[in-house]
């Protein structure tokens, strides 16, 4: 399925009820979605230090003790943000993956969707930017954010270890690989978040893949320094 099911507000309602434990009536989760997009879009502009409940609340057009009611606090509330961004991107990988036939096919659709996700859903792209920014200052949100990223890796060392099974892949090291290939495309991500886009962006796009692909088809995932 395309994308832009994910654009629609059934999908993210679905998908927000299934992490949202708070409230459970529809129209309790309906009204905190609703809050928490308001708040994922003022993170995302100005920055978690900056956004305060005052301004969610305005956002949302109600009141500061509404957003409490459904969210506790601000932290809350910036955690559920992050939490929310990284579930709707994960189960979007995921769907598409399940469309390749191969392990190679599935790495090529996971990179793909690296690159797709932050042109829909640039607000959520910002956010995690703003997300990482502040990892590097808290060793609380650091920890949440290893936690997530060893996720990833252990998902994707595991279709490795299947491309190696099925003779498409060669690399030594399943998990160092697959966090040799996280950290090139986190790189890719702020590249080209962060840069205007024109052909040496794709140029870049393209480099990296070929990398990629030729860390897991190397015998040594990283070479020693003679």
């Amino acid at each position: 399925m395309s994308i832009r099911k994910y654009l629609k507000d059934d999908m993210n309602f679905v998908l927000f009820s299934e992490i949202y434990y708070r409230y459970s009536s529809p129209k309790a989760k309906r009204e905190a979605l609703n809050i928490l997009n308001g708040a994922i879009e003022l993170f995302a502009r100005k920055g978690f230090q900056t956004t305060t409940l005052s301004m969610v609340a305005k956002r949302y057009g109600s009141s500061t003790t509404k957003v409490l009611y459904y969210f506790g606090s601000l932290e809350e509330l910036r955690l559920s943000a992050i939490k929310y961004t990284r579930y709707l991107f994960q189960s979007y990988v995921v769907e598409q993956m399940e469309k390749g036939a191969t392990p190679r096919d599935k790495f090529l659709i996971y990179f793909e969707c690296c690159l797709t996700w932050p042109r829909y859903f640039g607000n959520h792209t910002s956010l995690w930017v703003s997300f990482l920014h502040l990892c590097t200052l808290d060793d609380k949100l650091k920890a949440i954010n290893t936690a997530a990223v060893i996720v990833g890796s252990d998902r994707l060392t595991e279709l490795i270890r299947a491309g190696k099974q099925m003779g498409e892949f060669a690399c030594d090291d399943e998990k160092q690989s697959a966090r040799m290939i996280q950290s090139l495309l986190t790189g890719l991500l702020l590249s080209n978040a962060s840069e205007e886009h024109d052909q040496t962006n794709s140029d870049l796009n393209e480099a990296v893949k070929s990398t990629c692909l030729v860390i897991l088809q190397s015998k040594t995932a990283c070479p020693s320094s003679q």
